[in-house]
């Protein structure tokens, strides 16, 4: 039996992955040719490249809270599974870009 917290945690789950998904959106839409698509998401990218806390808080500390919570509620066979394995995924999908992008500076 699924607990009654499963979909707000599921929620909150994406919505701590929720910035990070949009720096790496906005990553991707700098290099559209439409001017203004492309200049507000270089806007975007220059805040966060400014505050060096948003980099490790949005990008790495948040995400990796999604991924461990993520694989405990997946470990757990009474929460449903598909909210948790699509922020889980997400997660790690994201981690892994912003890690190997560390990495490879």
């Amino acid at each position: 039996m699924a607990s009654k917290s499963s979909p707000g945690i599921a929620a909150l789950a994406f919505a701590l992955i929720l910035p990070a998904g949009a720096f790496l959106l906005a990553v991707v839409a700098r290099t559209t040719p439409q001017p203004g698509l492309a200049h507000a998401a270089d806007a975007f990218v220059n805040w966060y490249a400014a505050r060096m806390w948003t980099l490790w808080l949005l990008l790495l500390a948040l995400p990796f809270v999604v991924l461990v919570t993520g694989g405990m509620a997946l470990a757990d066979g009474r929460t449903p599974r598909f909210p948790f394995v699509v922020t889980t995924l997400l997660s790690g999908v994201i981690l892994a870009v912003v890690v190997l992008h560390m990495a490879a500076n």
